[in-house]
């Protein structure tokens, strides 16, 4: 429709700036959206934000209790490994107050094991 009142200006040389000009106000009226349709538009628009960002609050959460876990398990950890390292040094200063004998001065036990007949194998 635009085009055509465009078009009736037979002198060519003026087309190029009709074109580019922006359309006349009762075209523009023609394309704009309707107010419902654009208020619907930004609605579902809204709702689709709000969900994302109540989505992230709730991953933001679950990372918040992930990291005390996190904090909560590396004290575990340290504890734990606190008293491992308490358990070594007692095992450490067992071993340094036992005297062991002389493997030479040591027996075999296997001499002194007195001999039994077997009674049940007969």
């Amino acid at each position: 429709m635009w085009a055509n009142e465009v078009m009736h200006n037979l002198d060519r040389s003026t087309w190029d700036d009709l074109i580019s000009a922006p359309p006349p106000s009762r075209i523009l009226e023609l394309l704009r959206a309707s107010d419902s349709r654009v208020e619907a538009h930004l609605n579902r628009l809204r709702q689709s934000t709000r969900t994302a960002l109540t989505c992230m609050n709730g991953c933001i959460a679950e990372v918040n209790i992930l990291r005390r876990d996190w904090e909560a398990y590396d004290r575990r950890l340290e504890d734990y490994e606190q008293s491992l390292r308490s358990r070594k040094e007692m095992i450490e200063a067992s071993l340094d107050d036992i005297n062991l004998p002389d493997p030479s001065e040591v027996g075999d036990s296997m001499e002194h094991i007195e001999n039994v007949e077997d009674l049940e194998h007969q």
